[in-house]
């Protein structure tokens, strides 16, 4: 049988004499974990080749009245370009398509040419990444890609939406991480073009006995006993902290960026997603969640948000055995849609393949295919190809390793509606559910705590007291306690559903309260945990169950050694309340009180006047006017939100002094008294979110 190799318009073919031997490594990662890169390696005889390098090396070999040079040399393996498409053949019957990489001269004519699938392509630069909100499957692996290599694409994955983050890196890497997260697997059609599709499962075909070579083995590996698939959400929240990225001279070159843009500038990368990025000193030239590009600066200081980033572990375990647990922890686009096929996948694969290891006489079979074999023990068995190491010769011998006990499961999204309930009644699923649902129970958030009383005025003679403190905010108020759960439901299925009723804040009488629990049948919210990012809802890009806002502290009273301290909420300021008028009387005096401090909502008291009484002239310093006391703190506005910390009180004036007289012809003015801890924020009610 005639073996051969198309570089262009150059066929290199055992039966020319120019083809001396091949082998190609082709593989399929049936649960999408791994992205592995097919190779060619041939070794040939090229003349042309030859014929140039002499050329090349000023060595001139005429031929009559001219130079020798090969009609084909611009066809020769030493001219060909890295990238360039090469087909490999057996017969008539296309073994694959790669494309060169380089070709090392181990002779005067003999060469071994290697060679990689479009995949190997995408180890050789470098994708941004991004942050996808419901983009599609076919925009974001066609940015991955970049034109590098022809594919085609089934039209149920491009339309896949994608959720969650994709770093920096390699373009194989990102695209793997795509391909990971939904499900979705390369294959090569009979042109030899990537086909990214769902596997599916399908009928098995026979490799015949006598097609069948002597040894082999069955891996017999301890299966896994479970899975861990760790889900990720982003949002950007208020609470979001502020970090410095950059910090330092920017040394500017001609650059092409991310986006492919020619700028004088420099590439920033993170290692993590951040928005709202400021340059200070600086200009930000281009950026992503994972990237800057900056502008020449002699000292620029880079700052962005961490997004909030939350977790979720979706498990899947079998009894009995030593644990054994698979677990997939950095899978950035795996989210509430997705992660339970996910976690399917692996433990279908991971907790039941037998790997068969097989020589075989090949004849049309390709990985991922289904086939139908006896293995080396004699047992009749049925599995996918997952790699096949194969030595072109007249007859092709494949190593295949098959994966035996293993059907496909289904990609994509399994969850690809939300059904969204804020009211007690009964609830029936919709039409479009298959065959089970995710119920996320949140109840009612817990109210906010009260907040602190301001410290109370001084009071003295000498009139030398610091400002008087203004009181702390309450703690603001836990989310709503989470509980999801998965199970089997059908269409027109119906339940009862209750809905929690948010938390009382504090008063200063009462305890702030826990918010109701959320029923969903008889499952119920109550068995479930607060969190500090809440529950992120991955198709509408909301975060519920998050706790309440922080209240402001009560701003600080006047004292004759302290400024009072003004309050700042919602766009209105609050200030600390004026010092009263001080009286004289000749040589003696008696000083005015000091004003007392702000809260929410209040301005602090003024202080009292100074004044002298009696016929001996008693002298009265004027009290210290009283810290204000705030306004109930806000309730929870999204859904299961806990209430705001109540605010902090003002803190009392100090109290007005005397001058002039002894302590028994005078009194300070008394101390004024501190604003009380404002009532914390009622938290908001459950919701009930349905997954279909």
């Amino acid at each position: 049988m005639n073996n051969r190799l198309l570089f262009g318009k150059r066929e290199f073919s055992t039966e020319n004499d120019k083809l001396l031997d091949a082998q190609l490594y082709v593989s399929d990662s049936l649960v999408a974990d791994e992205l592995g890169v097919d190779t060619l390696t041939a070794n040939v005889v090229d003349q042309s080749a030859q014929t140039r390098l002499l050329a090349a090396e000023g060595m001139l070999v005429t031929a009559g009245s001219g130079l020798l040079i090969a009609k084909g040399d611009r066809h020769s393996i030493a001219a060909y370009a890295y990238g360039a498409p090469v087909y490999a053949y057996h017969g008539d019957t296309l073994l694959g398509k790669f494309f060169f990489k380089n070709a090392v001269r181990d002779g005067s004519v003999f060469y071994t040419v290697s060679c990689v699938s479009g995949v190997g392509l995408l180890l050789d630069s470098d994708h941004y990444g991004g942050l996808y909100a419901g983009e599609t499957a076919g925009a974001v692996i066609a940015d991955i890609i970049g034109g590098i290599v022809p594919y085609t694409i089934a039209s149920d994955v491009a339309a896949t939406l994608l959720f969650g983050w994709l770093p920096v890196g390699v373009r194989r890497d990102n695209l793997r991480a795509v391909l990971f997260a939904i499900g979705a697997v390369l294959q090569k059609d009979t042109a030899g073009e990537i086909r990214i599709v769902y596997p599916a499962a399908a009928a098995a075909s026979q490799i015949a006995d006598d097609d069948i070579y002597e040894g082999g083995s069955v891996d017999l590996d301890t299966p896994v006993t479970g899975v861990d698939v760790t889900e990720h959400s982003y949002l950007v929240l208020p609470s979001d902290s502020v970090e410095t990225l950059y910090d330092g001279e920017v040394a500017a070159d001609t650059i092409t960026t991310p986006g492919g843009r020619t700028v004088f500038g420099a590439l920033v990368t993170f290692s993590a997603p951040y928005h709202d990025l400021h340059a200070e000193n600086g200009t930000i030239l281009e950026s992503g969640v994972n990237y800057a590009v900056l502008g020449q600066s002699p000292s620029c200081v880079l700052t962005g948000s961490a997004y909030t980033h939350t977790t979720r572990i979706v498990s899947r375990r079998q009894t009995g055995g030593t644990p054994n647990v698979l677990s997939a922890k950095e899978a950035y686009l795996v989210n509430s849609l997705n992660s339970e096929l996910v976690a399917d996948r692996l433990m279908g694969y991971y907790a039941n393949a037998r790997l068969i290891s097989s020589d075989i006489v090949m004849h049309s079979e390709a990985p991922g295919d289904h086939v139908a074999l006896t293995d080396p023990f004699g047992d009749a068995e049925d599995g996918y190809i997952r790699d096949m190491d194969i030595v072109v010769s007249g007859i092709l011998k494949a190593s295949c390793t098959v994966a035996a006990n293993y059907t496909p499961t289904s990609g994509g999204n399994y969850y690809e509606h939300v059904l969204i309930i804020t009211s007690s009644q009964t609830v029936t699923v919709p039409a479009a559910c298959k065959g089970k649902i995710r119920a996320v129970l949140i109840g009612g958030g817990h109210g906010g705590y009260l907040g602190n009383p301001g410290e109370t005025g001084t009071s003295s003679w000498d009139n030398i007291n610091p400002a008087t403190a203004g009181g702390e905010p309450g703690e603001a108020g836990e989310g709503g306690r989470v509980f999801v759960v998965t199970l089997a439901a059908q269409p027109g299925q119906q339940f009862a559903v209750l809905i929690g009723t948010g938390g009382i804040g504090a008063t200063q009488s009462t305890a702030a309260q826990e918010g109701g629990a959320t029923t969903f049948g008889s499952y119920s919210s109550a068995d479930g945990f607060p969190s500090e990012d809440g529950y992120i809802d991955a198709l509408n890009g909301v975060a519920y169950a998050v706790p309440g806002g922080q209240g402001v502290a009560g701003g600080h009273g006047q004292s004759s050694s302290g400024e009072g301290t003004n309050v700042v909420w919602n766009g209105a300021t609050y200030v600390p309340g004026e010092r009263g008028e001080s009286d004289d009387h000749g040589s003696y005096d008696a000083y005015g009180g000091y004003g007392g401090g702000p809260a929410v909502g209040a301005n602090g008291e003024n202080g009292k006047n100074g004044r002298f009484s009696g016929t001996n002239y008693f002298a009265n310093g004027g009290d210290g006017g009283a810290g204000a006391t705030p306004v109930k703190a806000p309730n929870g506005t999204i859904r299961g939100q806990g209430g705001y910390g109540g605010h902090g009180g003002g803190g009392g004036g100090e109290g007005g002094g005397t001058h002039g007289q002894s302590s028994s012809e005078s009194s300070p003015g008394a101390s004024g008294t501190p604003g009380q801890g404002g009532e914390g924020g009622d938290g908001a009610d459950g919701i009930l979110l349905i997954y279909y």
